[in-house]
């Protein structure tokens, strides 16, 4: 056997493709930890001799510094790379094909917390050895490739009153688009019975049969677009509403996908090839670890912070007219149109 790698780029090496991503993975996990040559080797399936001459191959070709352990800013082994089915989140951001080479290193940077998670704009930028102002002109295009997706978050200030915004949330995507199917009279009638449970299952959507039924129009428009019921009730229910809830149809109408929204599949569903759906925390939206859950649905290091003292939250449950269902008002037994003057008993 030839001493020497064989002719062409690592992108054509399915071995070099994979050391790389086993070098980016090492050096964000642990930069600090210098791995052997062996054990560099072991991670992609290789003995010591092949993983060196893949090794040599990726610093010849500028992917890998000098020293065989650093990845070299910016630089990717996208073509032709095909992600296994266990890939990790960074194999994955090795393989896929970004707009640039700037918006890679960022994306292997998100990749770097997990399939989803939440980093701040400072902490994305420092971590890409990158500007605040490079990261901010990069999101967009990872955005409009479909490869990335960020979700606003906004928790209740102390005093009750104002919402502070906070790092929002990402979610790594495929950039694979579903289609929405061919509608017919019985994807519609389908889709409207779904739509029927998925909103009565939202506790918080309490509201007017008017606006019960156009929540009902709302979501059985979005299920026959194409989106599944499982992401639109994970957008419906998370973050779960600190304060009462006024309009509850605008704020589910903001949750969900707009009209014009297409279903993109997340990047961890397209390399396990199918949707996977596992407990996530209530307050942070993270998996629980081994698929575990907790009575309440808050995680640990979740439930550790809420015993902070804060101050209290008043809950304020919407009272209905017992003939009609509008909501009335919290002493109220029936609405004005029924006969406002009977009151609850003391």
């Amino acid at each position: 056997m030839s001493g020497q790698h064989r002719t062409g780029l690592p992108e054509d090496c399915a071995s070099c493709r994979k050391m790389f991503a086993v070098i980016c993975e090492h050096h964000l996990a642990s930069p600090d930890v210098r791995l052997t040559v062996a054990e560099i080797g072991t991670r992609c399936g290789l003995t010591r001799v092949p993983a060196q001459r893949h090794l040599s191959h990726l610093v010849k070709h500028k992917r890998v510094k000098a020293d065989g352990r650093t990845p070299v800013a910016g630089a990717t082994v996208t073509q032709g790379g095909e992600v296994p089915d266990d890939a990790t989140p960074l194999q994955w951001a090795v393989n896929v094909t970004a707009p640039d080479r700037t918006c890679g290193k960022f994306l292997r940077v998100l990749a770097g917390q997990g399939w989803s998670g939440q980093l701040g704009p400072a902490d994305i930028a420092a971590a890409a050895g990158a500007s605040l102002r490079t990261w901010k002109g990069h999101r967009p295009h990872l955005v409009g490739a479909r490869l990335v997706e960020f979700f606003p978050v906004t928790v209740l200030a102390r005093d009750g009153r104002h919402r502070i915004r906070q790092a929002d949330r990402f979610r790594l995507s495929s950039g694979v688009v579903v289609a929405a199917p061919i509608g017919n009279s019985y994807a519609a009638d389908a889709a409207g019975d779904q739509a029927k449970t998925l909103v009565d299952s939202v506790r918080w959507y309490c509201a007017s049969p008017a606006d019960m039924t156009r929540g009902y129009r709302l979501v059985a428009a979005r299920l026959m677009a194409g989106w599944p019921a499982e992401e639109l009730l994970r957008r419906a229910v998370h973050p779960e509403p600190d304060a009462y809830v006024a309009n509850p149809y605008g704020l589910l109408s903001t949750r969900l996908p707009g009209p014009d929204d297409q279903y993109v599949i997340p990047a961890e569903a397209a390399v396990r090839g199918a949707a996977i759906i596992r407990p996530r925390c209530r307050s942070c939206d993270v998996p629980f670890a081994g698929g575990r859950t907790s009575p309440d649905g808050i995680c640990r290091e979740c439930r550790e912070e809420l015993t902070l003292p804060l101050p209290p939250v008043v809950r304020v449950e919407p009272s209905r007219c017992h003939a009609c269902l509008r909501q009335v008002g919290p002493a109220q037994w029936l609405c004005d149109g029924c006969g406002a003057d009977q009151r609850l008993p003391a």
